[in-house]
């Protein structure tokens, strides 16, 4: 019987970056990043979290080392701009993300692709 080769997941292994005002609000703007190294930082994936914070995985292009950063869910007031666009008849999307992204559907749930943050129910 032949037996069929299955690849295990690739690990994503790293340091984690602190999620400190000045760093979210440049991601937020899609300014670049400068890792700790020195280089730009580059955004590989972004992961949606169970608590609704995100996951945003960066690689300096310099020196190929990896990093992380966590993205707080989303607060009340956010999730209440979500509901009102929503209510006016608009596509949601994401408050933080300039320029702003339409927020997805994702498991049954709202979430920017851009930073991750889960906003509610579609």
């Amino acid at each position: 019987m032949a037996r069929w080769h299955i690849q295990e997941p690739a690990r994503f292994e790293g340091q984690e970056l602190d999620n400190e005002k000045w760093l979210l609000e440049a991601y937020y703007q899609r300014a670049r990043i400068e890792s700790p190294v020195g280089g730009p930082l580059n955004p590989l994936l972004v992961e949606y979290a169970d608590d609704g914070s995100g996951v945003v995985r960066f690689e300096c292009l310099v020196s190929s080392l990896r990093y992380w950063v966590r993205i707080p869910k989303a607060t009340r007031t956010e999730r209440t701009a979500v509901r009102e666009q929503r209510g006016r008849g608009f596509d949601p999307t994401c408050p933080r993300c300039r320029p702003a992204d339409r927020l997805v559907r994702s498991g049954g749930v709202l979430v920017c692709p851009h930073c991750g943050v889960r906003f509610g129910r579609p």
